[in-house]
């Protein structure tokens, strides 16, 4: 088991990254102690009261917080735990390291993102009214982010991550070519041939947005959400003057 730690010697803050390991033949746990660094002043620590689920879901409001303003090495497990208001050793009560966290937050945007992907099925009985629909689910698919900017970022930046956006995209896709489907069988959409391209173009349409807004720290506007839902309206409902 290791840890990071934080000393506070003659009024100055040293980090330090401690091993633990139980000898074999005595039995006993013995440290390695090893110098990182001279730390930053940590925030004071606040003894929470309450059981494990808080103090978990403590360290995992802090490390979304972070992931937000830091780059990726400096979201150290310590950071983590003092951002939560916790002792650094803390966090390795509850985590194995802080690529779990990601995996606990992807895993909660996947939820996110296919409870709205299977709001698309709930199709309306009017075309106008489809198409109202569909453009004020767009637009607050971007006002209620599945995932938050930051986590948005890690999911470009850490390798590990690309089955993770093959994934995603392949929900979207497989729901948007579902949804077209409906469309056309109820006459609402003037679609021929598969549906399989026209759902990717779909899904590229929020990816890339979902890209932008992470690159550039949420610097999407209102305009940027309305041109989006514009665009899925004429995907998937223009028709030709003359066939109107």
């Amino acid at each position: 088991m290791a840890y990071e730690v934080v000393k506070t010697i003659s009024g100055r803050p040293y980090r330090y990254r401690v091993e633990s390991r139980r000898d074999p033949e005595s039995g006993r746990v013995k440290n390695k102690w090893t110098y990182l660094g001279k730390g930053e002043p940590s925030a004071p620590v606040v003894k929470r009261r309450g059981g494990a689920e808080e103090t978990r879901a403590s360290l995992i409001a802090a490390f979304v917080s972070l992931v937000e303003t830091l780059v990726w090495a400096k979201v150290t497990p310590g950071a983590i735990a003092r951002a939560a208001g916790l002792a650094p050793a803390t966090f390795y009560r509850h985590f194995r390291d802080r690529n779990e966290l990601v995996t606990i937050c992807t895993d909660e945007a996947n939820a996110r993102l296919d409870e709205r992907l299977g709001e698309l099925q709930a199709l309306c009985t009017t075309l106008e009214a489809e198409r109202a629909r569909v453009h004020a689910w767009v637009i607050d698919l971007f006002e209620r982010r599945t995932a938050s900017p930051g986590i948005l970022r890690l999911w470009t930046e850490l390798a590990v991550m690309v089955r993770m956006r093959e994934l995603r995209r392949s929900a979207r896709v497989t729901a948007f070519a579902a949804y077209i489907e409906e469309l056309r069988e109820r006459g609402f959409a003037p679609i021929v041939g598969p549906v399989r391209p026209l759902a990717i173009a779909l899904s590229f349409e929020l990816e890339t947005l979902g890209r932008r807004e992470s690159s550039e720290g949420g610097l999407l506007c209102a305009d940027d959400f309305a041109a989006a839902a514009e665009t899925f309206d004429r995907l998937l409902f223009w028709r030709p003057p003359e066939a109107r």
